[in-house]
């Protein structure tokens, strides 16, 4: 519930999760694959591919093309700038 996707591919795995913006071609697109009930939550990613692999991480933050894009399960963190990991 309460998650904003903007962009083709948004958050197209973002499932039993919330509160997440993604914006951006992709950004988001992989968020909770793993489906778990309580993880990825509370994420903004802004860019292509932005948090394209972020699977259990809550609480993060990715502004830049490919920012957080090597993120599987970290959480509380801030990613900037292309790359930014």
């Amino acid at each position: 519930i309460y998650n904003t996707s903007i962009g083709a591919g948004t958050g197209t795995a973002t499932e039993h999760t919330s509160y997440n913006t993604f914006v951006g071609a992709y950004a988001g697109s992989d968020n909770n694959r793993t489906n778990q009930t309580t993880g990825a939550t509370r994420n903004t990613y802004m860019g292509y591919l932005t948090g394209f692999t972020n699977r259990e991480g809550s609480d993060n933050t990715g502004l830049g093309c490919l920012a957080d894009f090597n993120n599987t399960v970290r959480s509380n963190t801030v990613f900037l700038g292309a790359h930014g990991r």
